[in-house]
């Protein structure tokens, strides 16, 4: 009734209780119901366990997953008492009787907002997760000691997914608590949608580009155009060393500078 209600695993008391119940049940139907002091004593902890079963729905809902230290205030401010969630115990919850039906009818109300938060809160980090581990797949081209992308457009793909996924948490009222968290996902998913567009652009011109100025002979007829690809060259291959050295598709595209030296 003292201890920490931090670490009260309510479920685990439902199946006890329940488990009590039977077991008593069992008893009750022995030879011990002959017995005038072992039933007393049997009679007594079903009335025990009927108080349990009283508070159960309360102590069930101020320990549902996504119940945060915010939750616990709003019930504060709500029952106009102090609510710690790190000194309040059961006994303490009781002395307030928020087991009672209008309270309990609050707490629930409450908690049920904690759990669609949680939901969002555990989708939004799931996001975040698969954000961080995208990574470019590169492939050596031809005789040229550098490397191409592939599967660029799968990339485009998932990150239109994780754009479509985004917005459908801004979309959610409930969202308002994790804004700034969205935000961030938001502007990380389009920085790289961004630099894939170009990328793609970037690479079929060096592509197209670089079987054409490998020949001297084309070099020394196009001397302006021959300078502009050495240009692109540079940057292309030196941007494919980089992300050979590190594939996150996010850290190489929140690289400095790089959305912008792809437009040139």
């Amino acid at each position: 009734m003292d201890g920490n209600f931090e670490i009260l695993d309510a479920e685990e008391m439902e199946e006890n209780i329940v488990d009590w119940w039977k077991s008593l049940n069992r008893l009750s139907k022995s030879k011990i119901s002959e017995y005038f002091h072992p039933m007393n004593l049997l009679n007594y902890l079903y009335s025990k366990l009927e108080e349990l079963k009283e508070y159960l729905p309360m102590i069930i809902a101020l320990r549902t997953k996504g119940i945060t230290e915010r939750h616990w205030q709003i019930l504060s401010r709500m029952f106009n008492i102090q609510l710690d969630p790190s000194t309040v115990s059961v006994r303490s919850l009781l002395s307030h009787k928020l087991y009672e039906a209008d309270k309990l009818s609050n707490i629930k109300g409450v908690s049920d907002i904690a759990v669609k938060e949680y939901a969002i809160q555990t989708t939004l980090e799931n996001l975040e997760n698969e954000i961080k581990a995208a990574e470019f797949t590169t492939l050596k081209y031809k005789d040229t000691n550098t490397h191409i992308l592939r599967g660029t457009d799968e990339l485009v793909s998932q990150f239109e997914e994780f754009s479509i996924k985004i917005s459908a948490l801004r979309a959610n009222q409930l969202s308002k608590n994790f804004n700034s968290r969205v935000s961030k996902v938001e502007k990380d998913i389009k920085i790289v949608e961004d630099v894939l567009e170009e990328w793609n652009k970037a690479q079929k011109s060096w592509i197209y580009l670089e079987s054409i100025f490998q020949s001297e002979d084309i070099s020394k007829q196009m001397p302006q155009e021959s300078q502009s690809f050495q240009t692109l060259d540079s940057f292309y291959r030196q941007s494919m060393k980089s992300i050979v050295f590190d594939p996150s598709v996010i850290r190489i595209s929140k690289r400095d500078g790089l959305y912008f030296q792809l437009m040139k």
